[in-house]
């Protein structure tokens, strides 16, 4: 699993206050089958991948193991 938060850019300068986050995860971790990439431009609330991304694709593996009965 990999989480992230960048800086934006605007106008070549950083742009205070501005981000985007990010998390990749797998699933299930021992053989993954199935891969989640969530990007947040400008998130609210929050600036972390862990944070703001990671628990949509919590919520996404989620629904997979609902689906498919695992």
């Amino acid at each position: 699993m990999r989480r992230g938060t960048a800086q934006k850019y605007e106008n070549g300068r950083i742009a205070v206050g501005k981000y985007v986050s990010s998390f990749v995860g797998y699933f299930p971790a021992d053989n993954p089958k199935y891969v989640c990439l969530v990007v947040v431009d400008e998130p609210v609330g929050g600036t972390y991948g862990s944070t703001v991304a990671a628990p949509l694709c919590k919520k996404i593996f989620e629904g997979i193991i609902n689906v498919k009965n695992l």
